[in-house]
C-alpha cells in the first residue's frame, strides 16, 4: 500500500495539513482517529482484543515497543519523511 497516497501533509505559512483519504484506506474500516502531540512519557502499555491499530508517524520519531502473547518484544523505529505504517492486529 502506498501510504503517500493515502496520507498527505501540507505546510504553509499558516501551519500544517494533514488530511487522510479513508476511501483509500483498504486495510481494516476506521472507526477513530487519534493523533498525539509532543510526547513526555511513554502512553499506552495495554493491549486491545478486538480493535487493530496503525501507526504511522508524521513529525519526528516514534518509538513503538510491541509485545506479544507470547512475552517477544519487538521495537519499530517510525520517522517522519518516510511514510510507513505499523499494522498491529488485536490481541497481539
Amino acid at each position: 500500500m502506498n501510504l503517500n497516497k493515502i496520507i498527505k501533509i501540507r505546510n504553509d505559512k499558516r501551519g500544517s495539513l494533514i488530511s487522510l483519504a479513508i476511501s483509500k484506506f483498504n486495510i481494516f474500516k476506521i472507526k477513530r482517529i487519534f493523533t498525539i502531540d509532543f510526547i513526555k512519557e511513554s502512553r499506552g502499555n495495554h493491549a486491545h482484543i478486538k480493535c487493530s491499530q496503525y501507526f504511522v508517524c508524521i513529525k519526528g520519531k516514534v518509538l513503538v515497543e510491541v509485545i506479544s502473547s507470547k512475552n517477544k518484544k519487538k521495537k519499530y523505529l517510525l520517522e517522519e519523511n518516510k511514510i510507513k505504517g505499523l499494522l498491529i492486529k488485536p490481541n497481539h
